[in-house]
C-alpha cells in the first residue's frame, strides 16, 4: 500500500522537475538576448573594451551553467537515494511481516 502512494508521487515529481528546469533554460536563453543586443551596442562604442567584458561574462556564464548541472545533477542523486531508501524500508516492512 504504501509504495503505491509512493510511487503515484514520483510522476507529477518528476515532471514538476523537467518543467522547472525547462523553464530555467528559457529565462537563460532570454538573458543571454538581451545580454548580447547590449553587447552589440556597446561595440559599436568601444570594441576593446567590450572584447574584455565578453571574455569575462563567458566565463561567468560557463561558471553559472556548471553551478546548475551540478545542482541537477544533486538533486537527481537526491531523489534516487529517497527512492532507494523508500524500497529499503518498504523491504524492511516485508520482512518485519
Amino acid at each position: 500500500m504504501e509504495e503505491m502512494e509512493f510511487q503515484r508521487f514520483v510522476g507529477p515529481l518528476k515532471e514538476s522537475l523537467e518543467a522547472y528546469r525547462n523553464e530555467q533554460k528559457g529565462k537563460r536563453g532570454a538573458s543571454e538576448l538581451k545580454k548580447k543586443d547590449k553587447e552589440k551596442k556597446e561595440d559599436s562604442e568601444d570594441p576593446d573594451k567590450n572584447r574584455e567584458e565578453e571574455n569575462e561574462e563567458g566565463e561567468r556564464m560557463e561558471e553559472e551553467e556548471e553551478e546548475e548541472e551540478e545542482e541537477e545533477e544533486e538533486q537527481q542523486q537526491n531523489e534516487e537515494e529517497q527512492q532507494q531508501q523508500q524500497q529499503n524500508e518498504e523491504e524492511q516492512e516485508e520482512v518485519e511481516s
